[in-house]
């Protein structure tokens, strides 16, 4: 069965995440945040709010909007064009 589902699609390489997190070239601290960040696991503001954890204020850290700080909202593409 596997010999066939090959022969339909080809070799396939596959990009395995983990091998690209768990290099030795990657300081400890930035593996560990940026697993947890693929695992969508990291404390930002909107899953402390689901965690009930109190929360002084909802906006973004980083560039100060109105909008919730959430895993997505941290990932360097938002901080492009804010002042």
């Amino acid at each position: 069965m596997r010999n066939g589902y090959i022969a339909m699609l080809g070799e396939l390489n596959r990009l395995r995440i983990a091998d690209l997190i768990w290099t030795s070239v990657a300081q400890p601290r930035h593996r560990m945040i940026t697993w947890l960040a693929v695992q969508g696991r990291r404390l930002t503001k909107d899953r402390m709010l689901h965690l009930n954890i109190p929360v002084d204020n909802e906006t973004c850290c980083l560039c100060r909007s109105q909008v919730m700080e959430t895993t997505a909202s941290l990932r360097p593409l938002h901080l492009v064009g804010t002042s």
